[in-house]
This record gives C-alpha cells, structure tokens and sequence, in this order.
C-alpha cells in the first residue's frame, strides 16, 4: 500500500499515542492510577463498500485508550481519552479518525447489593476523502444498574442518550434515547442463561430533516431487541455459546415514497429489522492460545424503503451466512503490563433481492495490543 498523506497523519497519531503511553506509565498520585492499550493492526476486507463489484483492499488501523483512575472504598471515577484510526488503500475513501474524552464513576457494587455506573462522552469523527461531509461530533450519557435478585440471578440494565451532529448533512442529525435490560442466570453446571431487551429510538431534530422527507414534524424511527443466549463452560479450556436476536421495528425509517424516488436517511441498525441466529465454541490450545470459532445466519428486511436496482425502484431483503475463526495468545510482563496477539479470519456470503447487494468474500484482522 502506497502511503497517503492522511495515513501519514494517522501513523503520526500512532508515534505519539507510544509517547503518551510512555508518559502514562509513570507512576500517578496516591490513590490515582493510569491504565491504557495501545493497539496496531491491520486487515483485508472483501466488498468494502458492501455492494457487488467493489474492490477488496487492505487496511492499517490503530487506536489509543488512557485512563486516570481515582479510587476510594466507596466508589471510582475514571476519567478516558480514546482515539483510533482506520486508513485503506488508496481509491477506498473509508479513511477516518475519531477522537473521544469522557469520565464515568462508578458506584460500590458487592454481592446482593446495586451497583450504579454513570457516565458522559464527547467525540468527533473525520473521514478522509469523499467522506468528508459524514463527519460528525456527538455527545452521550448513560446511567447504568447491576443488581443480585437472588443467588446466580443478576439483573442489568441501563438508560442511554446520545446527540450526534452532521454539520454537513443536517438533515442527518439525530437524539437518540435507548433503554437496556439483561437477565442473567448462573448455574452451578458452569451454564448461563441470559434474556435481553432492548427499546431505542431515533429523532431526526434538524427542521430541514421533516422538510426533506415530508413528514411534516420530527421524523422518528424506533426499535425493539429481544434477543437471549445459552453458554456453557466444559472444564477450564472449552466453552460454547448460543445466541439468538430478533429486531422489529417500531416505527418506520423515515424515507420518500415516489414514483422512481428511492432514498433516506444514513442507513444503520434502525433502518432492517429481522432475525439473526450465532454459535461459537472456545477452546485453549497449548501454549496459552485460545482458538474460537463460529458461525451466523440473518434474514433482514428493510421495510417500505425502496432502493435502486436494474427494474427501478424496489424493496430489499437479505440473507447473510457468516462464519469465522480467531486465534489470540497473551503475553504477560513485568508488573500489570500484557501483550495480546490476535488473529481473525471470516467470511461472510451474502444473498440479496437486489444484484447490487449480492456479494461474498474474506476478512482478515490482525492486532498487537498493549495493556498496562
């Protein structure tokens, strides 16, 4: 891969993310603490753009997370600034940056009693190239419980706000509320049950967002999760899990409906609602490798929005097969400090109502993770 000027900048975030890390590794305050990691990577993606006849390219990404931790018997505060950044080969325009400070205190949390985590988030995403209009700053909040029901039965769940801005595009600009629960139950045959629903939704504030899509007021998209997992555990070296997960739409994505006319807004999770079923298996191989492998099959439909194919405007469902295979190895240093090693294959066979969204092909990720 030829080396493109924004990739220069992000393998100058990377020599200075080492400094940083350098610095933060000397020792805080009493009662402080700094954690981070350091990643680097790389990876091959088939149909990076996710339509048919796109070319494959390979990728360099990396990112940088530091945490000042203050800590008493009573609670935690953790104060975070996160970056990464992705750069593909040149005449894939999928380049970007993101930049994010947050702080989240943690409440005391023991056996039978509740636990509160409370947090806040400020970020900003630049892409590189013909992206440029998709950057976007955004600010986000949660409030999040765990709490013992009984003996082996946790509940978890947690209230989630984010605003996200498109300078650009306004009309993409979004609130978006979400609600969380979990139910877990833990058995002594090394099985754990868990049930989960999830509740969000999507208001398009910009006034040019209802004008644009002629809804008259805020348009608004929502959805529901239900989802559930089985996994068990078969010694200390091997466990399996499976998961199952529907989406179904609560309202529907805003979009226009005329004759030859197909578009919406940026597409994401809200715009399909389906069904998506997973298994894996894990087991540790000699010398401390763990090997994980696994496979998935959706069905996703797109509802009333219509989008462009040979015949004009139609309606879209797809079928994705999945499957991948990972090998991590750790590596322990002096004091607190790990290297992790990691390698992911997959391959991903999607069928498509539309031949634009027909596609197949590999992945390939790789990383090197530094944690102390």
């Amino acid at each position: 891969m030829s080396t493109h000027p924004h990739r220069r900048r992000i393998i100058g975030v990377g020599i200075g993310a080492i400094l940083a890390t350098a610095l933060a590794a000397t020792p805080a305050s009493a009662g402080a603490s700094v954690q981070g990691a350091l990643t680097a990577g790389g990876g091959y993606l088939a149909h990076p753009l996710g339509i048919a006849g796109d070319e494959d390219a390979g990728y360099l990404q990396q990112s940088l997370r530091l945490i000042l931790l203050h800590q008493d018997a009573s609670d935690a505060w953790r104060f975070i600034y996160e970056g990464s950044g992705y750069e593909f080969e040149v005449g894939v325009p999928l380049g970007q940056m993101r930049h994010a400070a947050g702080v989240e205190w943690f409440g005391a949390a023991g056996k039978g009693s509740w636990g509160l985590r409370a947090g806040a988030q400020a970020a900003k995403r630049v892409h590189a190239d013909a992206y440029g209009s998709y950057d976007f700053t955004e600010g986000a909040a949660y409030l999040a419980f765990r709490h013992y029901l009984a003996e082996g039965l946790l509940w978890r769940g947690g209230l989630h706000l984010r605003y996200r801005d498109y300078r650009e595009l306004p009309e993409e600009s979004y609130l978006e509320p979400r609600v969380e629960t979990r139910l877990q139950r833990f058995l002594p045959s090394r099985t754990t049950l868990e049930l989960r629903l999830d509740a969000g939704s999507k208001v398009f504030t910009d006034p040019l967002a209802a004008r644009l899509w002629g809804t008259g007021e805020d348009p608004v998209t929502g959805q529901l999760t239900v989802g559930g997992r089985v996994a068990r555990g078969f010694g200390e070296r091997t466990s399996a899990w499976l998961d199952g997960e529907a989406r179904i739409s609560l309202a529907d994505f805003p979009h226009v409906v005329r004759e030859d006319v197909y578009d919406s807004p940026l597409l994401d999770a809200y715009a399909n609602h389906g069904a998506r079923l997973e298994a894996a298996a894990r087991r540790l191989l000699p010398w401390q490798i763990w090997l994980e492998g696994g496979g998935a099959y959706g069905v996703w439909g797109y509802g009333e929005i219509e989008f462009s194919s040979v015949e004009g405007a139609t309606h879209r469902s797809d079928r994705i097969t999945q499957a991948y295979l990972s090998l991590d190895r750790q590596f322990n240093l002096p004091g607190s400090r790990r290297v992790k090693a990691s390698l992911w294959l997959g391959w991903t066979d999607q069928r498509s109502d539309i031949p634009l969204y027909e596609l197949s092909g590999p992945a390939v990720t790789t990383s090197l993770a530094w944690s102390f």
